[in-house]
């Protein structure tokens, strides 16, 4: 092995390492109270070490952000692979990926805390589109999950055949989210009662399922 390839096998180690300490301070405790000092000694790499690998904070926590979402979003991956999944109409895949939210909401509730927090982070530090390309990507992984499902649906008849797959997913992510991590603060108006919560998500996901009906 070439000298060049043992150094940035070295780094790519240190950079995943500090991806992966950001990544469970960042869930923990929030990113505003995560200092790049405590994500250096939790990856046991120098300080100076992670501002040459990544330039900034705002950049780091970007990178930090989509690990976030790849790791989370792999968790929730035997849902859509499994063989009972598969065979289901795409109306019945479309209402399982919905129903993955109420997993987020009762099982994730650090990503959600995680995903609020980061958007304002975003607005505070103003970062770019172009800053956010990798993040943005793997926030869409589920996009070609959610297509098969509305085309297989548009194909056996349970789905609507002029419902467009990227204005749903789009739609359904952007306003399930945004309820999930209101709901998972709890001490927003209206957010306290968990029950109030299931009801106010059933109604949602039953409006979306409608709306795609043929």
């Amino acid at each position: 092995m070439k000298y060049d390839d043992i150094i940035q096998g070295i780094k790519n180690e240190r950079i995943a390492a500090a991806v992966s300490a950001a990544a469970e301070l960042y869930l923990s405790s929030g990113i505003s109270s995560a200092k790049m000092t405590d994500i250096a000694e939790q990856a046991q790499i120098g300080v100076a070490s992670l501002y040459r690998y990544f330039g900034t904070k705002q950049l780091f926590t970007v990178k930090v952000g989509a690990h976030i979402w790849k790791t989370t979003m792999k968790q929730l991956e035997p849902v859509y692979s499994s063989e009972a999944y598969l065979a289901m109409s795409g109306m019945d895949q479309v209402a399982t990926l919905l129903n993955m939210f109420y997993v987020l909401l009762e099982e994730h509730r650090p990503f959600l805390r995680f995903l609020s927090e980061f958007e304002s982070f975003v607005v505070r530090e103003q970062l770019g589109v172009a800053q956010l390309t990798e993040y943005e990507s793997c926030s869409l992984n589920m996009l070609p999950v959610m297509t098969a499902a509305i085309r297989k649906g548009a194909a056996d008849g349970t789905i609507r055949p002029d419902l467009d797959p990227t204005v749903f997913y789009y739609t359904v992510t952007d306003s399930l989210l945004s309820m999930c991590e209101k709901f998972v603060w709890g001490n927003l108006p209206n957010t306290e009662d968990p029950t109030r919560n299931r009801q106010a998500m059933d109604m949602a996901i039953g409006m979306f399922l409608s709306y795609i009906r043929p």
